[in-house]
């Protein structure tokens, strides 16, 4: 394993004691450089289900280039290690007042259509 369990248990505990909140854990990509030219995987710790179930779908097609190396089942987390050239990093700009209100047009919208069929 290319991390400290030492450094995932104190970030749990951190957590568990309201140092930081829980949702500021849920997802870290642990290790040193995660962007670098270097061919070491990436460590992925989460609680995110959605997360968890893509990890695990993928490292199931993907053997070679994903796999578990850990499962906390007392705290429901998983850590991954994957190829780093399988990660991006997306920032997306937030919606403008009138692109939500767009979108909250067409939701309502097809939420009447689904209702009627």
């Amino acid at each position: 394993m290319r991390h400290s369990i030492k450094s995932v248990m104190l970030t749990v505990l951190a957590a568990l004691v309201g140092t930081v909140s829980f949702a500021q854990v849920t997802t870290s990509v642990l290790g040193g450089k995660i962007i670098d030219e270097t061919g070491e995987p990436a460590a992925i710790y989460t609680f995110n289900a959605d997360l968890k179930k893509r990890l695990k779908s993928f490292s199931k097609k993907h053997p070679d280039l994903c796999n578990m190396t850990v499962e906390d089942k007392e705290f429901g987390s998983m850590t991954y290690e994957i190829d780093k050239s399988r990660l991006q990093i997306r920032f997306t700009a937030p919606y403008s007042a009138e692109r939500k209100e767009c979108v909250g047009k067409m939701g309502r919208k097809n939420k009447k259509k689904s209702k009627r069929e």
